[in-house]
């Protein structure tokens, strides 16, 4: 899975502080066994075991948990949007196949909002 969280209209140095929180905060909601890390860029990936159903659950989740919170900058709420892309895999795959998978999903349909355009 790869998320982006992104905030219209906010510096890119906003945008970076904003995902190492919501890493912190995937890592706390998922697995111990499954990783989570900064992809840099507004991204951040989750490798998790699980079905396609169970992938598609647990990316929901995380994206609806890390949109709900109050994220505030100084005394300002920000208004956080997660998206997501999928990946699983299967036979002839590679990580690097899997990433540009998830991130072409992320991007599918990526229209009109100012910080989808982040690589």
């Amino acid at each position: 899975m790869v998320f982006q969280v992104g905030v219209q209209g906010m510096p890119s140095v906003t945008v970076e502080a904003l995902t190492r929180a919501a890493v912190l905060m995937a890592r706390a909601m998922v697995r111990d066994s499954d990783i989570v890390a900064s992809l840099g860029y507004g991204h951040f990936g989750v490798v998790a075991n699980a079905t396609n159903d169970g992938a598609g659950t647990l990316a929901e989740s995380l994206a609806r948990e890390l949109e709900a919170f109050e994220f505030t900058c100084g005394d300002r709420p920000l208004s956080v949007q997660v998206r997501y892309g999928l990946s699983c895999l299967s036979d002839g795959k590679t990580p690097e196949s899997l990433l540009d998978e998830a991130r072409a999903g992320l991007h599918a349909g990526c229209v009109g909002a100012e910080w989808c355009g982040l690589p």
